[in-house]
């Protein structure tokens, strides 16, 4: 499933859409409290009913519920004099019932991978918590994809939020260039964001189709932040790329002083009861962060950019790791402070989902992997498989990763004694680690000009 953001811009019908937005994160807020009231006095007994599309769907439209008759009358008697569950029903009257199922379908979802963090040892992971209306910058309405949306009408899109239809122009031409067919969506998801409402467009892409084994052929991709993408290919022909991370550094470090100065400026305006010009820093900084979208418009581009350069030099399986994504959830990141401040303050787990979903398109493989010891292990005279084996048995010392690095972004390789590239290294490193097919890469030689002379783009100018 993919997914591209459209801006809703007529004022017609903008109100009324942000109307129905903070309803529905209202009913959210409530049902969040329920359920949390639950965990904590009834030892979470109703969890599995509250959290059941089906059986709140009973229960909000007072049916039987059909086969789940036996728990919607359950849940109906034993909430029946709750204060809470009588205004939550009240609310679902302002809202179409199939959207409020995708709703609670949600809210289980946040629940369970809370759980599912604890359980994996993330103790920092709450509970869903509820959000303030008048201050929630970020909030979305789940759609049904069968009953909310309609594209009969040319050139614009239906949305059914309560009981009517809705319209909104949107240029099908555009929209069909990246869903290929209007049928390919599956659903519609509005989103209100610092002040704009967004449709989020949920489409399907196309299936990978089956490669012969004499085509294939192996990329590693490294994940950084000054070079934000190194790539290696494995042939003898093909250069290396390496994808500048700078200016994206250099915007989120002006964006982060302007911020702090707005900040700053708000704070002195309050003490002196300026709360027109508050209001105004305030909504300029709503608008900066929707502007921050930047970085998801330019990840969208360079990894379409990324794959065009893989698939135009024959690449069909491309290794790369998400480990990137685990420290910015998990807590346990032992990086510098500095580092991890980069890592979570650039998205760059955009740039690697970007680069999963639309490989299919380019008929390209996404095998993932651990990248841990890929940077430190010379590629010339290491092996990474032992290296892995022996970290893994806890008998691993530095002699094994044969070489190391010596200073920003250069590895000696000790055996050799030459100077490589070091996220070439680590590329080289995540290619070999991810095909599992260690003749394939004795057969093939390791040009040394791979490892040294990569082509060096930088990103566009902000």
């Amino acid at each position: 499933m993919r997914a591209i953001k459209v801006r809703i811009k007529d004022k017609h019908i903008i109100s009324y859409l942000k109307d129905k937005i903070l309803i529905t994160q209202h009913l959210e807020n409530m049902m969040i409290i329920l359920i949390n009231q639950d965990l904590n006095q009834n030892n979470g007994n109703n969890f599995k009913f509250l959290t059941n599309g089906r059986v709140m769907r009973a229960v909000f439209t007072n049916s039987s519920g059909g086969k789940l008759k036996k728990d919607v009358d359950y849940i109906k008697n034993y909430y029946k004099n709750n204060s809470l569950m009588n205004d939550i029903i009240d609310v679902t009257k302002e809202l179409k019932i199939h959207n409020i199922v995708e709703q609670i379908k949600n809210i289980r979802k946040n629940y369970i991978s809370t759980y599912t963090k604890s359980q994996m040892g993330d103790f920092k992971a709450n509970k869903p918590s509820t959000k303030s209306l008048a201050l929630a910058n970020h909030i979305t309405l789940y759609m049904d994809g069968y009953k909310s949306m309609t594209f009969k009408r040319k050139n614009i899109i239906g949305l059914n939020l309560n009981d009517k239809m809705i319209y909104t122009h949107v240029k099908h031409e555009p929209l069909l260039r990246i869903v290929k067919d209007l049928n390919n969506i599956k659903n519609i998801n509005l989103n209100y964001s610092n002040g704009y409402i967004y449709m989020i467009i949920n489409y399907t892409h196309p299936k990978i189709h089956i490669i012969p084994a004499e085509k294939v052929k192996y990329a590693g991709l490294d994940i950084g932040i000054k070079n934000l993408a190194s790539i290696y290919v494995h042939d003898n022909t093909t250069k290396s790329l390496i994808i500048s991370g700078k200016k994206f550094i250099s915007y989120n470090s002006s964006f982060n002083k302007l911020i702090s100065k707005l900040d700053k400026d708000i704070n002195e305006l309050e003490k002196t009861s300026n709360f027109e010009k508050v209001n105004y820093l305030n909504y300029y900084k709503k608008f900066l962060y929707e502007k921050k979208y930047f970085f998801f418009s330019e990840f969208h581009k360079l990894s379409k950019y990324i794959l065009i350069y893989l698939k135009d030099n024959d690449v069909t399986h491309l290794v790369l790791s998400k480990t990137i994504n685990e420290l910015k959830n998990n807590g346990k990141c032992k990086i510098s402070k500095n580092i991890k401040n980069h890592f979570l303050q650039i998205p760059i787990v955009k740039l690697i989902n970007d680069i999963c979903l639309k490989a299919p398109s380019f008929n390209i493989n996404v095998i993932e992997i651990d990248e841990s010891y890929t940077s430190k292990t010379s590629c010339l005279s290491g092996d990474i498989f032992e290296v892995k084996s022996k970290a893994f048995n806890n008998s691993i010392s530095t002699d094994v990763f044969g070489g190391r690095r010596v200073k920003r972004g250069l590895f000696k390789d000790y055996k050799y004694n030459k100077i490589i590239n070091a996220d070439l290294n680590a590329a080289f490193n995540i290619c070999k680690y991810g095909s599992f097919e260690i003749n394939n890469f004795e057969n093939i030689k390791i040009h040394y000009y791979k490892l040294c002379n990569p082509i060096k783009i930088y990103t566009m100018a902000i």
